[in-house]
């Protein structure tokens, strides 16, 4: 599903993915920025988080999605309790601004920081954080199909990294950079470096696009190369759009049952660690033609949640969607 050339990147910045000024972690911490970005005082919605780390902290950033709702990664989260994580509404976090508390952590229940050895790439690196006193801020519209994502798409990321990487400065100045999606998979959408890309300290952070006429969060800045120079991961957010309006209702689960009925607007398939989650579909139905061959998906998969794509001949290509037999 995914580009063996992209895996070494992932765990360098999960393990890198905030900025932290906690010793015993600064060494696979370093902190830079949405490089080629420029200050931004816009995206009232865009905060940073800071996340207790030990005898330090981390900075992450968030996107206000719902009343009392921050989306960011799951990496920036996980392991923390609530009473880490404060969220910052204002443009530099040594500058005017409100600090606001967490009262909730929502971490995607089958996240998988990654294992490149192990041939296993991250996965499901979201997160939502519930957040008192950001009801004045303005909420982002996040993206819940597939419709109009494509390879050259312009994208916009926003975060809160360094402008400076030899040496260090800028930290926690909310920055903003421009680029082109490269690669769209089933949940994760690869962008490579052009004149802007995201990086250390950008985790969690939201990538905007103009899909559907509008502009929405299509995706939640997750991975990249050490040195931010190459290619980075985002997660691929249409296809998290069940659990997240699951965790907002009360749920959240994260899994799904391939016989149907769990997936809202996605179909119920297997990711990379064979754990079953929804992933976006088009939807058709049972005896609806259809290629089973995998490898031809890519944006979404052909048949509605419930159903497969069987083969229907020897010719290649000639499939259907058929329903799966429940085991009862």
């Amino acid at each position: 599903m995914r580009p063996s050339r992209l895996w070494p990147i992932l765990v360098v910045t999960w393990l890198a993915g905030c900025t932290s000024e906690d010793s015993t972690q600064t060494s696979n911490r370093g902190a830079y920025p949405i490089v080629g970005g420029t200050a931004e005082t816009g995206y009232l919605g865009v905060g940073a988080l800071e996340i207790r780390r030990g005898a330090g902290t981390a900075l992450c950033t968030g996107t206000k999605i719902g009343d009392g709702w921050v989306l960011t990664a799951a990496h920036c989260v996980v392991s923390r309790t609530a009473a880490d994580v404060r969220f910052f509404d204002g443009p530099d976090v040594s500058g005017p601004g409100n600090w606001h508390a967490a009262r909730a952590l929502h971490v995607h229940p089958l996240y998988v920081p990654g294992d490149p050895p192990a041939g296993v790439p991250t996965q499901n690196d979201v997160a939502l954080v519930e957040v008192t006193g950001i009801g004045a801020l303005p909420t982002y519209e996040t993206a819940a199909s597939p419709a109009g994502l494509a390879p050259g798409l312009p994208v916009t990321w926003v975060g809160y990294g360094l402008d400076h990487v030899a040496p260090e400065s800028g930290s926690g100045v909310k920055r903003r950079g421009a680029g082109h999606l490269s690669e769209i998979y089933w949940t994760q959408l690869v962008y490579d470096f052009e004149t802007a890309m995201p990086c250390r300290g950008d985790s969690g952070g939201p990538m905007f696009a103009t899909v559907g006429g509008r502009e929405r969060i299509i995706g939640v800045v997750s991975t990249g190369d050490e040195d931010c120079a190459v290619a980075g991961i985002d997660m691929r957010l249409d296809a998290f759009a069940d659990w997240i309006a699951d965790a907002m209702a009360g749920g959240g689960t994260g899994s799904c049952d391939p016989t149907g009925a769990d997936c809202s607007i996605g179909a119920c398939l297997p990711d990379a660690s064979d754990r079953f989650v929804c992933v976006p579909t088009d939807g058709d139905g049972p005896g609806t033609a259809c290629d089973p061959d995998g490898a031809s998906w890519s944006v979404t998969v052909p048949c509605a949640d419930g159903f497969v794509c069987l083969a229907a001949s020897s010719a290649p290509g000639d499939g259907r969607c058929h329903a799966l037999c429940r085991v009862d």
